[in-house]
């Protein structure tokens, strides 16, 4: 019967691996984080269409007053709708950006990326994380 021995371990290897490794959680984090930018741009294009949809049918719209108040109800709350969607795609989005930095920051064995941690304690959010 042959030992199975532990596998020889070159440093420079491992710290080949490492830096592959961070490598891949850096390139995840920079997509995620283009996609945080890119749902809170949304939030405010939806802000703006809402607004000038209100503001276009309140001008000129010959409707009884009633009806305009339950157009503009009725856009408020599709518009709260998906107000709401893209918040929790965004939380989502954050929530992973925190654990990459902690696994980047743990493979590393140092404090590199502190952009989200810094946001979330600055915000009061901090205790939704722990």
């Amino acid at each position: 019967m042959t030992e199975k021995r532990a596998p020889d371990i070159d440093p420079d290897t491992d710290a080949s691996l490492h830096q592959a490794n961070i490598e891949i959680l850096l390139h995840e984090y920079d997509v995620l984080h283009a996609e945080l930018v890119s749902r809170m741009n949304s939030r405010f294009a939806i802000l703006g269409y809402v607004g000038a949809v209100v503001a276009f049918v309140w001008t000129f719209s010959s409707f009884p007053i009633g009806a305009l108040i339950a157009v503009t109800i009725m856009v408020g709350a599709g518009f709260a709708a998906f107000w709401l969607y893209f918040g929790e795609l965004m939380k989502q989005s954050a929530d992973h950006i925190y654990k990459l930095e902690e696994r980047v920051n743990a493979i590393a064995g140092a404090e590199l990326l502190t952009w989200m941690h810094r946001v979330v304690k600055e915000s009061n959010m901090y205790r939704f994380h722990r």
